[in-house]
């Protein structure tokens, strides 16, 4: 791996922005202007490029070239939680960020509001809804108001079903995260449902959690590669693996309420892959007709 990337001063930044970039050159120009009009500018972005064979390494170096606040890693392509543990691993700031560079920032105080949020309530991890939209639609104006601001406990806020419509317990995005959480904690490398695999240890450790039902973070759905037959089952057995880790994590903890609620959630995954395989092999048939 080697990075291209100024010394960025000696001052650290508030916050350190990880943007795993792998074959998305018709959406990264997006994602990186969305941060780019972020109100709040105490930032650093953290480009890496996991072996794009597109111009995607190029984009993330041009945009290098022009804010100093931004620096590249390029390396081998090893998946997507490599890419983010590569972040982490040269993160300064106090305050974490992970975007996808598919998606956008859907607000431009998305960055501020978080910030403030996690600050002004003494919070490890401050969190915003979900905003889908389908490619080629533009993107849409976030709707909801950034207040009131709900504050949990990290054990209340793993019930995630209690918490405002739009957050996702499990997604690594929509979220802003004090750098100690991840002190002794990386992405399991070659794991699909690498989110799932990691929320619980992130999420129950802290003692406040705060969540505006604000949609601020815009999720780009897009068509993408059929899934194989292979790595459909992948999924699964890699779902299995992080729910059972975290069924473990809360029974260890002595949790055992939301250990059941991990149960019923693994199940609930399970059936949902399952019928998405079966939707794709009824698919693969038709078309063989």
């Amino acid at each position: 791996m080697h990075s291209n990337c100024s010394s960025g001063g000696a001052v650290r930044p508030e916050i350190s922005i990880i943007v795993p970039v792998y074959q998305v050159e018709a959406y990264l120009p997006d994602c990186l202007d969305s941060i780019l009009r972020q109100s709040f500018t105490d930032w650093e972005m953290l480009l890496v490029d996991d072996g794009s064979r597109d111009a995607g390494g190029q984009i993330c170096d041009s945009y290098a070239a022009r804010d100093e606040r931004i620096r590249v890693f390029h390396q081998q392509n090893a998946g997507l939680s490599a890419a983010r543990n590569t972040g982490l691993d040269h993160a300064r700031g106090e305050y974490l960020v992970m975007v996808d560079s598919d998606d956008v920032l859907a607000h431009r105080d998305f960055l501020r509001i978080l910030y403030d949020a996690i600050r002004s309530n003494d919070a490890q991890i401050s969190c915003c809804g979900l905003l889908a939209f389908h490619d080629g639609d533009p993107i849409p104006d976030p709707w909801g108001s950034p207040s009131p601001i709900a504050v949990f406990s990290g054990e209340e806020a793993c019930r995630w079903k209690d918490l405002p419509a739009g957050y996702f317990f499990g997604s690594a995005h929509c979220k802003m995260y004090h750098r100690d959480l991840f002190r002794d904690l990386r992405y399991p490398v070659g794991q699909y449902a690498e989110d799932n695999a990691v929320a619980h240890r992130l999420m129950l450790p802290c003692r406040r959690v705060v969540v505006t039902g604000m949609r601020m973070y815009g999720y780009r759905v897009r068509p993408g590669s059929i899934m194989t037959s292979a790595s459909r089952q992948k999924m699964i057995q890699d779902v299995i693996l992080a729910f059972t880790d975290r069924i473990d994590y809360y029974r260890e903890n002595k949790k055992d309420a939301l250990a059941r609620f991990a149960e019923r959630q693994l199940f609930a995954h399970i059936r949902f892959h399952q019928q998405t395989e079966e939707r794709w092999n009824s698919a693969q048939d038709n078309s063989l007709e």
